[in-house]
């Protein structure tokens, strides 16, 4: 298939060279490049059959972005229409009945979210100008409004609020283009309660830190172009106070507030001060110092850690980027859980996407290097799978190439990472070619 696709390039480019020649005198000697028939004859000579076609390769899914409720009752995904619209439905996880909650139109959705178990939150462009308008309807579609109706107002979201079902946190640049101020904002209504005046236009706030309750704890301010300061506050109206400076090329931000410790000051911050790479510290907040380190990776930039609600905010797994996507068991509950999908998944990674706040049930995405990619819902109480969607069933693992990892030093002893593609023909001793892809790390 590929050299067919060469050969009939070939082809295009020398019909173009003979259209161009009825105009003008072309420059060189134009009896080297091939002519027609000569190109026709070598395409002729392609016989072979092949199981897939370029568009089996390179189609993308017409479904994306799983999420569950919060019950796990339903399911909301986006699904791509053949006028390539990108609607949301919503699908009962019990009867598997699919429902259009949210069509897409000229204007584009950017994002969604469930708010609550029955409603669900999303960005809307308007005419393009990428000043998104955060909408919510009913999964049914119904009671559909305009959160944020402003003009020239662009709207990001900056917490769920999942103890509140009815108020989330948002970020709008409502009362001055530069900046953006945090607001709790009632999903039914629309009523905003702005939260804090982001009013230092020449060492704006970049980033705020709101606690489960929907207090705003902490805030990162740029300063100087390049210094970003880390402030924070002890109590709900005092004043806040400087914890840490540090400039463009560092890590230091706060992932979560502990509320499994007896500490209200300490945060899990994500921090590369003390470190070659990326780490989790537990930090107290009032005192500035460290209290411990949570985790680290010698070789890799720690991503993050998820932690569970229904237990007390008990931490169940770290997670990273390494020669592939690692998830590291913490909790005794979800250790469980990674063993029972571990067995079930053998040889393939998976990653947790999403959960119900019971954390009974688990959406998983599963992938390999020559899987594209299946969703399965996960039944932590039974211990039962079930597949919800392939991505690509067109294209079967077993014809897929193996991609394994390889790394080498340089002479100048940076060591390098990258993988190679091997065909399946080179297991059977022919000589084929193999793709070989690098990445360093610095």
């Amino acid at each position: 298939m590929k050299k067919t696709l060469y050969i009939m390039t070939l082809l295009c480019f020398s019909l173009l060279a003979n259209a161009q020649d009825e105009k003008q005198e072309l420059p060189g000697d134009t009896s080297l490049p091939s002519t027609t028939e000569d190109l026709m004859k070598l395409a002729s000579l392609e016989t072979g059959t092949y199981a897939y076609s370029v568009e089996d390769y390179f189609q993308r899914p017409k479904q994306s972005s799983f999420r569950f409720s919060p019950n796990g009752a339903y399911l909301a995904y986006r699904e791509k229409d053949d006028k390539g619209k990108n609607h949301i439905y919503v699908k009962n996880t019990g009867t598997d009945e699919i429902k259009m909650a949210v069509e897409e139109t000229d204007e584009l959705i950017r994002g969604f979210a469930w708010a609550n178990n029955e409603r669900l939150v999303y960005a809307q462009d308007t005419g393009g100008d990428e000043n998104y308008h955060l909408f919510a309807a009913n999964i049914d579609g119904s009671n559909k409004k305009d959160l944020t109706p402003y003009d020239g107002v662009r709207t990001e979201l900056n917490d769920r609020l999942t103890e509140q079902d009815d108020y989330m946190i948002v970020e709008l640049n409502k009362d001055n283009p530069q900046i953006f101020e945090p607001y709790k904002i009632n999903i039914n209504t629309g009523e905003l309660e702005k939260l804090y005046e982001n009013t230092d236009l020449a060492n704006p706030i970049s980033g705020y830190s709101f606690d489960k309750e929907g207090k705003l704890r902490a805030f990162s301010q740029q300063q100087n172009g390049t210094e970003y300061v880390l402030f924070y506050r002890t109590e709900e109206n005092g004043e806040f106070e400087e914890v840490k400076r540090t400039i463009w090329k560092d890590s230091y931000y706060i992932i979560g507030f502990d509320y499994a410790g007896d500490n209200p000051h300490a945060a899990y911050m994500i921090s590369n001060l003390d470190n070659d790479t990326n780490e989790i510290i537990l930090f107290d907040l009032k005192e500035k110092k460290t209290i411990k380190k949570i985790y680290s990776n010698d070789r890799y930039d720690v991503g993050g850690m998820s932690r569970s609600k229904k237990r007390g905010y008990e931490i169940d797994y770290y997670y990273y980027t390494g020669v592939k996507n690692e998830t590291v068991p913490v909790s005794p509950t979800f250790t469980k859980i990674y063993n029972q999908c571990a067995e079930k998944f053998d040889g393939h990674q998976f990653y947790f996407t999403s959960k119900t706040k019971e954390e009974d049930k688990y959406l998983i995405y599963v992938e390999s290097d020559r899987l594209y990619g299946t969703y399965y819902m996960y039944d932590a109480i039974k211990n039962e799978f079930k597949l919800i969607l392939d991505l690509m069933p067109q294209l079967k693992p077993d014809d897929m190439a193996e991609m394994r990892p390889v790394k080498f030093t340089s002479r100048d002893g940076l060591e390098i990472e990258g993988y190679v593609t091997i065909p399946n023909e080179a297991k059977q001793g022919k000589k084929v070619p193999v793709i070989v892809s690098w990445r360093s790390l610095w």
